[in-house]
């Protein structure tokens, strides 16, 4: 004898709450003499093909919201699960946007919004790209609007679906003109290029006139200003007027100096000097300061010489040679023309009659300060081996050389002249 189990539902398919398309499933788990049959239901409409434990709903929308049920029956009857219901979250809909306002300064302006959608919902105030602190409610109160308070306004409104992001409204604050960024003063160089510039806020439109010296440019009329190429014609002082409807305001005064290049007014001169001379070198120039300075000696700098004058002391035959100098400023250098010092040779000295007393030989000579004379002898004409006998050093007046052991051999004698020791 085989008596059938009627059906006995051990697990009822639940409830659930998604956003739209998203996947769920609904499930049944039931006993009784097999074989068991299933169909699901929907809002009690028979839902074809769906005749599992489960039921598999890929991508829900806001039609597939309602009650599920099951009825599972097998040869002793048929058994009706407990509604299962199914709540697809509404996403946000924005009803009314903010609208855009234009206020006085220190007015009050509001912003609304309107949205619907699974609650609770919740809104965030965004400026210029940036959120607002506090700003989470579904308006928005200026009570004081300054002109920083002027943009773009928008709200993000969200829920358990996700964010919606409102149509921008526009908030024009009437004010005068602030400038915010002065223009400032320049100093360049003469060809090059110069922008002054001016940053303002403001009801706009913002209208804007550069001056030079006091006297309007023509066609300067944005908030740059650019000199192309400038010369010593363009130093002077710069300013803008910035206005709008409700008034005009004058920056500062900016002044550009132009820096002139280096131009030599009086260039090094050469010299012919006598050996032990002092010699000045000197340059002039023009432009604009401060200068620099380097000489240069046959090609080579001068260790030193940075001045605008080059002094010599008591130049002798390897002071002789090509004397330039650089000049600079900030705009530029330049190289002197050149300046030659020619060193005059030594004149032969002008002896007096040599005497011989004893075995003491002299000579006196006619001296030029600064160069030296040495007394030589040999006692050989034809094949000549000097050896220096006396030395002095001329000071300009008459001097005398002597040799003490003149009686020692036979000599000849020879005055050489030399520059230095």
């Amino acid at each position: 004898l085989a008596v059938n189990t009627p059906v006995t539902l051990t697990q009822q398919p639940q409830s659930l709450t998604v956003n739209p398309g998203t996947k769920v499933a609904f499930t049944v788990a039931a006993t009784g003499t097999a074989p068991l049959s299933y169909q699901w239901f929907f809002n009690g409409q028979v839902i074809d093909e769906a005749t599992a434990t489960n039921l598999i709903l890929t991508k829900v929308s806001a039609a597939s919201a309602g009650t599920y049920t099951v009825v599972v029956s097998n040869v002793v009857g048929a058994v009706t699960s407990a509604g299962a219901t199914l709540a697809v979250n509404t996403p946000i809909t924005i009803t009314q946007q903010p609208q855009s306002e234009s206020t006085p300064t220190g007015g009050r302006v509001s912003f609304n919004v309107a949205a619907t959608g699974t609650g609770p919902l919740g809104y965030q105030w965004w400026l210029n790209g940036s959120p607002l602190p506090g700003a989470t409610a579904t308006n928005l109160t200026l009570d004081h609007a300054a002109p920083t308070s002027a943009g773009a306004y928008v709200v993000v409104v969200s829920n358990v679906v996700g964010t919606v992001t409102s149509a921008t409204a526009t908030l024009t604050v009437e004010g005068p003109v602030v400038i915010t960024r002065q223009p400032q003063g320049l100093t360049a160089n003469a060809g090059t290029n110069v922008t002054f510039a001016v940053a303002a806020t403001g009801t706009a439109p913002l209208s804007y006139q550069w001056f030079f010296n006091g006297s309007p440019i023509g066609g300067a009329t944005t908030p740059m200003l650019t000199l192309l190429g400038i010369g010593a014609a363009n130093a002077g002082t710069y300013y803008v007027i910035v206005w709008n409807p409700v008034g005009a305001v004058m920056s500062a005064q900016a002044t550009l100096a132009v820096n002139s290049p280096v131009t030599i007014t009086q260039q090094p001169q050469s010299e012919t000097v006598d050996p032990g001379t002092n010699v000045i070198f000197s340059v002039l120039a023009s432009g604009t300061s401060p200068f620099g300075y380097q000489w240069w000696f046959n090609g080579s700098p001068i260790w030193g010489a940075t001045a605008s004058r080059l002094r010599l002391e008591d130049v002798g035959a390897a002071d002789a040679g090509t004397y330039a100098v650089i000049v600079w400023n900030d705009a530029g250098a330049v190289l002197s023309s050149n300046a030659v010092l020619t060193v005059r040779a030594p004149a032969a000295p002008r002896l007096s009659q040599p005497r011989l007393e004893g075995q003491t030989f002299t000579v006196s000579l006619t001296t030029q300060t600064g160069l030296t004379y040495v007394l030589e002898a040999s006692t050989s004409f034809t094949a000549p081996d000097w050896t220096p006998i006396a030395v002095i050093t001329g000071n300009g007046d008459t001097m005398t050389l002597t040799d003490t052991a003149a009686l020692a051999s036979a000599r000849y004698y020879r005055i050489r002249v030399q520059q230095g020791q």
